[in-house]
């Protein structure tokens, strides 16, 4: 039996009490750009339909994900190996005046089987 998997992935590097986050209300704002964003592989004894997700990410201004955190579950399993593979990720970093910032981004993942 699968042990139930953790939906939040506690931060790598605890943020400054006063770090503002920004998103993309901000207008003033430049999000942050890929530089490595890999998603894992389905595996067909998932017996995974086509699905859309919703994973929330907080890019440090170094371009590293500090904390990410599934809203909306694709697969108990699934959801483990992205979260997993989320802290792996790379970005150019969000910037607020030419300022490198911390940037809470929210992806859309769709994931279907071959």
């Amino acid at each position: 039996m699968l042990a139930a998997p953790a939906t939040n992935v506690a931060p790598a590097t605890p943020a400054p009490a006063d770090a503002e986050t920004f998103d993309v209300d901000d207008a003033d704002v430049v999000a942050p750009t890929s530089v490595r964003q890999e998603m894992p592989q389905l595996r067909p004894e998932w017996n995974i339909t086509a699905m859309r997700g919703l994973l929330e990410v907080v890019i440090n201004p170094d371009g590293r994900v500090d904390a990410a955190a599934m809203r909306r579950s694709i697969h108990p399993i699934y959801d483990r190996m992205l979260l997993h593979e989320a802290r792996l990720w790379r970005y150019s970093p969000a910037t607020r005046n030419g300022t490198p910032v911390r940037y809470r981004k929210v992806i859309e993942v769709v994931v279907t089987p071959r």
